[in-house]
């Protein structure tokens, strides 16, 4: 799906214009092109103790650790992979010898301080080896949380088992996280969204440029309470302060994703909030990562959305979709509604 080298944040996921069941020009294109992964294709990513699955690793990067020579201290290997105990998937290709396996993180540990040590060391084997290519380090760490069994998703685990670099996450099928904050005007006489904000992407980013997102949106950094982090991006993406957010601002969800990429399977979990903005209030950026906002009717959303899907970063067309079915601008009656519902929260 990806170009080489791509990862979840550079490449643009490719429409693939034979997909069935998928209507150009209608909203299911947009979480069709974040829903694309046979899982079949992917041994579970465990820690001990309790076998607690935190993401997903390819064929290829079976064969990346095998060949991993490092060790940590003590003499343990900072990975194990042997026969997989969880259920196996049998995805569109029939069975597959893959997930037939399981990778265990470092599996001497106990803690998370321990783990998240031993997994440096072990990212820092795959940038030598070249499998996690050393320009998408972020140097962030990223809280690692267990996947739910009963479909929770990412947040289903309070306490994060370890913590990972950015760069590293996909390659090991673990769900990231992030917020995503959508700005919005409403009538005055009846509460609803009359036109949304919508910030085009700087040209000098080295992701997405140039494309609609969210007027605040991030990575959820290690440490950082979500609302934390949603305050401190709109303040830096939309100049907008936070006595401001803690008046209008609130929680609307998750949208959750996971697709196919070169390096792995992307999957991510979006904390969404919706923040309705009063009359003369309108986003201004503070850090160079947007060239401008505009001010969308719904209607005008809605038509760019299934008829401009390319203009728009992948991830933010969810959340602005998701806010159409939440605000009732998309509806039982409306073409697709039960697959947009489903795939919008596909991730488990």
């Amino acid at each position: 799906m990806c170009g080489l080298g791509e990862d979840e944040d550079s490449c643009l996921i490719r429409l693939d214009e034979d997909d069935e069941g998928a209507t150009r020009g209608s909203l299911l294109d947009a979480v069709l092109r974040c829903n694309q992964y046979d899982p079949s294709n992917y041994a579970p990513v465990l820690v001990s103790p309790g076998d607690l699955q935190v993401g997903y690793v390819s064929g290829e990067m079976l064969d990346n650790l095998r060949a991993l020579t490092i060790s940590t201290r003590g003499g343990y290997e900072p990975v194990v992979i042997g026969p997989s105990p969880l259920k196996r998937t049998i995805g569109a290709g029939g069975e597959s010898s893959i997930n037939s396996e399981a990778v265990w993180l470092a599996p001497h540990e106990d803690d998370a301080a321990g783990r998240t040590r031993v997994v440096a060391t072990l990212v820092d084997g795959l940038l030598a080896d070249g499998a996690v290519p050393t320009d998408k380090v972020r140097n962030e760490l990223q809280d690692v949380r267990a996947i739910s069994s009963k479909g929770g998703g990412a947040l289903a685990e309070a306490v994060p088992l370890l913590a990972m670099e950015r760069a590293a996450m996909i390659n090991f099928g673990v769900p990231s996280l992030g917020a995503h904050v959508n700005g919005y005007v409403t009538d005055p006489a009846s509460g609803r969204p009359t036109a949304m904000w919508l910030g085009r992407r700087a040209m000098a980013k080295p992701t997405y440029p140039g494309l609609w997102d969210q007027i605040a949106a991030g990575g959820q950094p290690e440490g950082l309470s979500f609302y934390d982090n949603v305050a401190k991006e709109c303040e830096e993406e939309a100049t907008l302060p936070r006595d401001l957010l803690d008046m209008y601002i609130r929680p609307a969800g998750l949208v959750s994703y996971r697709y196919a990429a070169r390096r792995g399977l992307s999957s991510k979990t979006l904390a969404v909030y919706d923040l309705p903005l009063p009359p003369g209030v309108k986003p201004s950026n503070g850090d160079g990562e947007v060239d401008e906002f505009e001010l969308m009717s719904m209607d005008a959303v809605a038509a760019c959305l299934r008829d401009d899907l390319p203009s728009w970063k992948p991830n933010s067309a969810l959340v602005a979709i998701d806010f159409l079915v939440r605000h009732g601008f998309v509806g039982p009656d409306d073409e697709d509604y039960l697959d947009i519902c489903h795939l919008l929260r596909a991730a488990p």
